[in-house]
């Protein structure tokens, strides 16, 4: 491939789209002989650019869950309701019913978890207002966002099989830090003769659960979650 030109790129919306397709272009050369024989590698035609979309949008030159989920779909409808049925997504590595379910019912999750997040501003300003009653709808309403959340991530069965997302797709997802098959990182050639390392994709990455968990004071370690009072230790472990 010829070298693509980063600086053609115009507004936002072009840098944005830029770092989904050539993280997932990357990503689809370095893992496509699989998790143990991966490229050790990243071409210039595509290093040079990808790390430079990278800098410009903020992020890491790797996949990860903003290009991969959120900057990665669009509504097949403008007229029609904005739910699963309206909604494709547009870069995937295996194009199969099993992946697209998967990027879907976490699309969803993001979606459903407004309300929650519009709550956590509310709550903050009804503690700021010593207003009770309504830091209590609040969190009510943050709990039953979560049981809303929940329930589609239990969807995710219906057509997607664990198997496919542990042997197919998780690997493609994967980034090269603390890896087994890299251990030393990629080279981005191009930008750097030494290998450099990033982690990939994860559902951790999303700030939606980084929110909650600041506003309900939940810790998380190796042996689990804890809820800690600011004044205190822990009120107790789950």
């Amino acid at each position: 491939m010829a070298l693509l030109d980063h600086n053609n790129l115009g507004d936002e919306r072009e840098w944005g789209r830029a770092f989904t397709v050539l993280s997932a272009i990357t990503h689809g050369y370095v893992w496509q002989n699989g998790g143990n024989n991966p490229a050790k590698m990243i071409p210039k035609c595509l290093a040079v650019p990808l790390v430079a979309a990278a800098k410009h949008i903020g992020g890491c030159p790797v996949v990860s869950w903003w290009p991969s989920m959120l900057n990665n779909w669009k509504i097949k409808y403008e007229t029609r309701p904005l739910d699963l049925r309206n909604v494709e997504m547009q870069s995937l590595y295996t194009g199969s019913k099993d992946e697209r379910w998967f990027f879907l019912i976490h699309w969803q999750i993001e979606i459903q978890s407004v309300p929650a997040i519009k709550s956590v501003v509310a709550a903050h300003k009804a503690v700021l207002d010593d207003n009770p009653e309504l830091l209590r709808a609040c969190l009510t309403t943050i709990q039953k966002t979560f049981q809303i959340m929940k329930t589609s991530l239990k969807r995710i069965y219906e057509h997607c099989d664990p198997a496919f997302f542990y042997t197919k797709l998780r690997v493609f997802l994967s980034g090269w830090k603390n890896s087994k098959s890299l251990p030393d990182g990629i080279i981005y050639e191009g930008v750097s003769t030494k290998p450099l390392k990033f982690s990939g994709a994860s559902g951790s990455q999303s700030t939606t659960f980084h929110v909650f968990d600041a506003v309900l004071g939940i810790v998380h370690s190796r042996k689990g979650m804890t809820l800690r009072d600011p004044e205190k230790k822990s009120i107790h472990s789950r």
